[in-house]
């Protein structure tokens, strides 16, 4: 059934406010925002920044607030996987006639984000104000116009849960292994952060020196690239060989761990259904396994 829900003030039309797509720069990169960072790393900071252009008076004639009204646009974001939010560009908007344009960004660091982060840029009141007008709104914080956009952050570093061990007094972790992942292919509606584990061995300074690295070397580079594709294939595998996930893979939550490897499929496999990404993986294991390789970049470029 769909929900539909009425707001008690009058809201702006979406085609009232023209918005260029958002531009970002992630670390090094710079392009048009994507809807998937798979490589993407929590040690760098996020910027996100577009243009829109408004007519300020016709933004209020449709909202019926006079020129005394306080209007902002705004951009606030929020990751599902840490439950943190915050908040950008505040721009006030005026009463003039014609178009004006403007930018809005926002910098998020890395270190808040797991999972995902939407990005909403909003049109608001800013202060309380008498009502002078049906259907006006009147109250600090009324939405009047919103655009949202969600990314889903599937790199590596991306908040993994990670814990630094020494193995060889552990009796669960391979003795001299540099790292192990720890997890329940069967419990795939289990939160991903509560699920899956992976320990690096402490007696191994090399694996601990390049995950931990803010800027590595290219030995540091070619240590984490070799993790991430392990884990990723380890992921992989044991998710396909659940039947729950090849029956119904879109009945897993939000930050569960079905829905991060259902997302990490998509983007290795953009074309196949589960079912049968299994069946390559049953019947041409060797051609499976490259093919996996060159998906996640194995020994190419630092995920």
């Amino acid at each position: 059934m769909t929900r539909v829900v009425g707001l008690p003030f009058r809201r702006i039309p979406q085609d009232r406010v023209m918005c260029e797509p958002w531009q970002s720069h992630v670390g090094g990169d710079a392009g048009p925002l994507t809807t998937e960072l798979l490589h993407w790393d929590y040690n760098v900071e996020m910027r996100v920044v577009r243009s829109i252009v408004v007519d300020e008076s016709e933004l209020r004639a449709c909202c019926r607030l006079n020129a005394k009204a306080k209007l902002a646009a705004v951009v606030v974001w929020r990751s599902t996987g840490t439950t943190l939010r915050g908040h950008g560009s505040v721009v006030s908007l005026g009463a003039v006639s014609g178009p004006r344009e403007f930018s809005v960004a926002a910098n998020i660091p890395g270190s808040l984000l797991a999972g995902d982060v939407r990005i909403s840029t909003q049109i608001v009141l800013v202060a309380r104000r008498e009502v002078d007008g049906a259907l006006a709104a009147a109250y600090a914080g009324s939405v009047l116009w919103e655009d949202t956009v969600q990314v889903a952050l599937e790199g590596f570093s991306s908040r993994f849960p990670m814990e630094v061990v020494d193995f060889s007094t552990t009796p669960w972790a391979p003795y001299g292994g540099g790292w192990f992942l720890s997890w329940n292919s069967e419990e795939l509606h289990e939160p991903f952060l509560r699920n899956v584990r992976l320990f690096l061995n402490r007696g191994q300074a090399n694996v601990v020196g390049a995950v931990q690295a803010a800027h590595p070397t290219p030995e540091q580079k070619a240590i984490r690239s070799m993790i991430y594709y392990d884990v990723g294939r380890q992921l992989l595998r044991g998710a396909l060989e659940n039947e729950s996930f090849i029956e119904d893979a879109e009945s897993f939550a939000e930050g569960s761990t079905g829905k991060a490897v259902l997302r990490l499929c998509r983007t290795l496999f953009p074309a196949d259904k589960p079912r049968a990404i299994r069946s390559t993986m049953r019947s041409r294991r060797e051609y499976f396994d490259s093919s996996l390789q060159a998906s996640l970049r194995l020994l190419a470029n630092e995920p």
